[in-house]
This record gives structure tokens, sequence and C-alpha cells, in this order.
């Protein structure tokens, strides 16, 4: 199914040319994919479907580590890690300094806000 949907979504961009719906197409797929590990529940591969994709991690995922579920840890190392490439990459497009800080920060404060 996400195929399906990434193929809709990517479809909506054709007018940008194919390097772009394949870019939108990859983002959305790989969506699917890094959801796998760190999902509560497993996956289902279509709507009302019998069959579904995950670790079994449900269990593990909801106790409790220090003030939040370990979910919400692994979520916010994957959000440190992603932020930090983002803040490479925009240092060397040279955006403002402030500009970086701004968006790491409101990044990190969202996540926050979901505890």
């Amino acid at each position: 199914m996400v195929v399906l949907w990434a193929t809709l979504f990517a479809i909506a961009f054709w007018r940008r040319g194919f390097p772009v719906m394949a870019a939108i197409w990859l983002a959305v797929f790989s969506h699917f994919l890094l959801d796998l590990p760190i999902h509560p529940k497993n996956l289902a591969l279509y709507p009302h479907s019998s069959a579904h994709l995950g670790w079994n991690s449900w269990d593990w995922g909801l106790t409790s580590f220090w003030f939040a579920t370990k979910y919400w840890w692994v979520q916010f190392a994957v959000l440190v890690v992603l932020a930090f490439i983002y803040a490479r990459g925009a240092h060397r497009a040279r955006l403002p300094v402030n500009l970086i800080w701004a968006s790491c920060v409101l990044l990190i404060g969202l996540h926050f806000m979901t505890l």
C-alpha cells in the first residue's frame, strides 16, 4: 500500500520532472521503512490486512525509562542525529546560524511537547 501512496503523491509533482518525482516517491516510501523499527504497533500491509510487519516492540516501547517511554527516547536520539546532519549541511550551504539554531530548537521543542 505504501508503494501506491508514494506513487500517487509523486504523480502530483509530475510537472516538476522525474528527478523531483523520484525524490518525493523515495521520501514517502522511506517513511514506512523508518517506521518499522520504532512504530509502537506492527504496520498493516494494506487497510484491514491480517498481515502486519514490525518488530513486536509494543511492550518494550511503552515501558518507562527515566521520565518518558523508551519510544520517546529512541525518537529523540534519531531527531538529534538528523538535526546534527541538517545543521552541518545548512552551515555548508551558508545559511544564517540563527536560522539553523532556530530550526533545531523548534524541532526539539516540538518533540518535548509530546511528553
